[in-house]
């Protein structure tokens, strides 16, 4: 019988399986998304890989995932992005930038009362990032650790304030996110820019700032100054203030943040790519079309999906699902006679099909940018151009653990 990842589950998993699960969490605490990703690859810590098992005779299963209303998910997303925009050989690597991030969520699924939508109420549990350049360490935070951290640009406070917010999706029949809310709003929170209350309109003064005396309505303000020095004062009073001077230097953070943290990056998270519509028999492939998010672009991609089999994953016996593919030219319409490009997709899911859910996603990807024209730079009338780069992603999304919302009590 397969089991499911829920905290009974867990409590009933073998001495060996349970430990494995620890020391591999420890491990992603401890020594990064690198070997995170590496261990889930590997199929355990120092592990071999399960075999995969199955026959072709072996009855169609499906392989639908769902958010099933009742049940709250706690997720983990790892990303290690590397991009490389040096145009000839650079041995100091200063054209190589390496991200790492991670995110863990609690993701609470809910009824609608109107058709058959999934909302998700999603809280931010915790953050981490890592930047790189070249060998220089520009930033390293994990909100889950104390102790030693770096930070050049003033990442830290930012992603200290987005943890606990709260975001929200819509979730139509067939998984497709309809809405996302709450993420301006959140990512204001943490910048501490929330918009100030307007102030309201300030009562006329009853007196003039020149001298004590009322003024008189429709005539000048009676003084004693001189006229010129009184025309040079209601001038200045009157005039526009002067335009700011623009910062030589702004941080980078609320532009880095608002590129990663879009709908299109949380789409990655509550919707399921790459399954096929309909039951499929161990050995059996399927044609994919869609797109998907590689840096802050998305690209059309055409895959091919198959399920070779059952495999233990994570102490759960796992329908097993291999996808390549490769990734179309930007705005190049995703069509089977479309000539492959040198972008590349492979992608690993493990999926619980019980709880029609993926315990695990491993995407792959590697896509290239041309060269182009970049925004003004603030202050001035130069104009940035983004030189040509290249760009390695792995995507690693893991369910920790699925409960239902509300526990039945006891007879």
């Amino acid at each position: 019988m397969m089991n499911s990842p829920t905290a009974a589950n867990f409590a009933q998993e073998p001495t060996d399986l349970a430990s494995t699960r620890a020391l591999c969490s420890l491990a992603r605490r401890t020594a990064g998304i690198g070997l995170a990703s590496l261990l889930l690859l590997s199929g355990g810590c120092g592990k071999r890989e399960p075999p995969i098992r199955g026959k072709a005779s072996d009855p169609a299963v499906s392989l639908r995932c769902v958010w099933k209303p009742g049940f709250r998910y706690h997720l983990r997303l790892e990303m290690e992005e590397v991009s490389d925009s040096a145009a000839a050989p650079d041995p100091s690597e200063m054209g190589i930038h390496r991200v790492t991030f991670a995110q863990e969520c609690m993701v609470t699924a809910t009824n609608l009362r109107r058709g058959d939508n999934v909302g998700l109420d999603m809280e931010i549990l915790s953050l981490a990032m890592e930047r790189v350049k070249g060998t220089g360490v520009a930033l390293s935070f994990d909100s889950e650790q104390g102790g030693e951290a770096y930070d050049d640009y003033g990442y830290i406070p930012v992603l200290q304030n987005l943890v606990g917010g709260h975001l929200q999706f819509l979730i139509s029949p067939d998984g497709k996110m309809l809405r996302a809310t709450g993420i301006p709003e959140w990512l204001a929170r943490g910048m501490g820019d929330m918009p100030a209350r307007a102030p309201g309109p300030k009562a006329p003064r009853s007196r003039s700032r020149i001298t004590n005396a009322p003024p008189v309505d429709g005539g000048s303000i009676p003084t004693n100054a001189p006229a010129s020095l009184v025309r040079t004062i209601i001038q200045a009073a009157s005039a526009a203030p002067p335009a700011a001077t623009p910062a030589k230097s702004r941080s980078p953070v609320p532009t880095a943040l608002r590129n990663l943290f879009t709908s299109e990056y949380f789409r990655q998270m509550v919707e399921f790519s790459f399954l096929p519509t309909s039951p499929v028999r161990v050995g059996q492939e399927w044609k994919s079309q869609g797109d998907t998010l590689v840096g802050r672009n998305r690209f059309q991609f055409a895959a091919t999906g198959k399920f070779p089999g059952w495999q233990q994953h994570l102490g759960t016996n796992c329908a097993r699902v291999d996808v390549l593919g490769h990734l179309l030219a930007s705005g190049t319409p995703a069509r089977t006679n479309a000539p492959p490009q040198k972008e590349a997709l492979k992608a690993t899911l493990w999926i619980d099909t019980q709880l029609s859910f993926p315990i695990t996603t491993i995407l792959k990807t590697e896509a290239s940018l041309p060269a182009s024209i970049g925004n003004k730079a603030q202050g001035t009338n130069m104009v940035a151009r983004n030189p040509a780069k290249s760009i390695q992603q792995n995507v690693t999304l893991t369910l920790l653990e699925a409960t239902p919302t509300e526990v039945p009590s006891q007879p």
